[in-house]
This record gives C-alpha cells, sequence and structure tokens, in this order.
C-alpha cells in the first residue's frame, strides 16, 4: 500500500458527488483507489477503472464488473494485463467490445493505453 490512506479516503466520502468523481479521476494513491474500485457506486468505478494509477489487482476486479460501463473503462487502463484484456474482448456487451477494439485500434485509443489522459485534437480550431 502506498501509505495510510485513510485521511484521503475519509476526505473523499465527504466530498460532492461531482467533486468526488473529479478526485477519483486526479488520484494518485494505488491504496485509495483500490478501495474505491469496490466501495463506490458504478460511476465511481468507472473512474477508478480509467484511473492509469489504479493497481493491476484493483484494475482485475473492475475488468468483472457488473456494470459495462466500468469494463469499458478498463479497456483504456494501462495497468489492466493480457490476460485481462482477453476476457474483454469476449465480454458479452457490444460496448465493451467496441471499447476494446477502440483500445488497441485507434490513436487516441494507443495514447490512453500509455497512461496519458491529455486529450488530443487534430480538428478545426474550436473559434
Amino acid at each position: 500500500m502506498d501509505h495510510d490512506c485513510s485521511d484521503t479516503w475519509g476526505h473523499l466520502r465527504t466530498l460532492p458527488a461531482e467533486q468526488r468523481l473529479v478526485s477519483l479521476g486526479d488520484c494518485t494513491h494505488g491504496g485509495v483507489l483500490r478501495h474505491w474500485a469496490s466501495a463506490g457506486n458504478s460511476e465511481e468505478r468507472s473512474r477508478v477503472a480509467f484511473n492509469p494509477y489504479t493497481p493491476a489487482d484493483a484494475v482485475r476486479q473492475l475488468a468483472a464488473d457488473p456494470s459495462a460501463h466500468v469494463r469499458m473503462q478498463v479497456c483504456f487502463n494501462p495497468n489492466a494485463e493480457p490476460d485481462v484484456l482477453a476476457a474483454l474482448l469476449l465480454d458479452p456487451s457490444p460496448e465493451v467490445q467496441d471499447a476494446i477494439r477502440c483500445a488497441f485500434d485507434t490513436e487516441i485509443g494507443h495514447v490512453l493505453r500509455r497512461g496519458s489522459r491529455t486529450a488530443i485534437y487534430k480538428g478545426d480550431d474550436l473559434d
């Protein structure tokens, strides 16, 4: 475990839902993310599944989540191990199958699989 995360975990519990989601997406503490992988609601677990700092054991757990949206986010996590990704390729949800293909067949998917969470935009200016 990274350190005693009880203060951070307690603080997250007190935040309004939207702020908690942002914090879970930005969190770098494996122990906190591991906790929220099983304790949060599906939206919170989705943020944890997408977070590149989520430890591999928690990512594995999230790959079996009942929510297809959570499993979709695992496809883009750089800590998802090959056997986890292979299982997601056979997932019964078409959305999860699309996500796993996107993770490996698109430029943005490759960027996300490397752990980058910086947006890439190559279209026209947004003026």
